[in-house]
């Protein structure tokens, strides 16, 4: 998975934002540029662990 992040992790921080919903996340993310660099905090089983990210462009799927 991208960022090292896996299915079951529980992302609680965005750089020095905590982020308590999916919500809180998208509205912090809106405003930060692709390409910028950024640690991403999460819970993995009873383990905090901080991530480096680089920020990119979302990927569409195509439909059909």
């Amino acid at each position: 998975a991208n960022a090292g992040v896996r299915a079951g992790d529980l992302i609680v921080r965005f750089n020095e934002t905590p982020v308590g919903s999916v919500h809180d996340l998208h509205k912090t993310l809106v405003g930060e540029t692709i390409g910028m660099t950024a640690t991403l905090t999460v819970l993995r089983q009873t383990e905090r662990l901080e991530m480096p990210i680089r920020l990119a462009e979302l990927r569409r799927q195509r439909e059909g």
